[in-house]
């Protein structure tokens, strides 16, 4: 035997013997996780936005977290309908492209071109805004946990992008109660 197989059959050993070790791991940490799940006891992260109660067993809402989870449901929220708006938009988009395809007068055309000018208008202020519902839910979140804001120079997120996050959230609220209220 060759020092080439030897050192081969060495590596496959040691190979075929950290499977098996991975494997045990692998299997007691399962075995664990079902021993605790029958206690009732807790498996798993806590989600952001809640901590552990003092039972050890429930979840309950973490007062500085729930704030900048709620702006970032908000904001996903808006973030969703922005996005079906945007998609409306692009089918009236393409409506309006084959009517012009098909349009025969040049009043029409004219008419036709006007209307894509105005959705395409739409379509960017639509894409503008849902750019600024993903970036609130950034900064709530960098915010609020002091470890993902480092206080340091050049820090990601200044008190103006603050400010324009609180003014955005309150435009939102704003339309949530008007459509409340029709």
């Amino acid at each position: 035997m060759s020092a080439n197989n030897k050192s081969n059959l060495l590596h496959k050993l040691l190979e075929i013997a950290s499977e098996m070790y991975r494997h045990k791991i692998s299997t007691r940490t399962k075995a664990v996780l079902a021993h605790k799940r029958k206690l009732g006891l807790r498996t798993g992260r806590i989600p952001y936005g809640w901590q552990l109660a003092a039972d050890g067993k429930h979840l309950e809402e973490n007062p500085v977290e729930q704030p900048a989870f709620r702006e970032i449901a908000r904001s996903v929220a808006e973030y969703e309908r922005l996005r079906d708006e945007q998609q409306a938009v692009d089918a009236l988009l393409e409506e309006e492209r084959k009517r012009l395809a098909a349009a025969v007068s040049v009043e029409t055309r004219k008419e036709i071109r006007a209307r894509i000018s105005t959705l395409r208008a739409k379509r960017q202020a639509v894409t503008a805004e849902k750019k600024s519902c993903g970036e609130v839910a950034l900064v709530a979140r960098l915010n609020s946990n002091p470890t993902l804001y480092p206080k340091r120079t050049g820090a990601l997120w200044v008190p103006q992008d603050i400010q324009a996050m609180r003014a955005r959230l309150a435009r939102i609220e704003q339309i949530e109660t008007k459509e409340v209220q029709s």
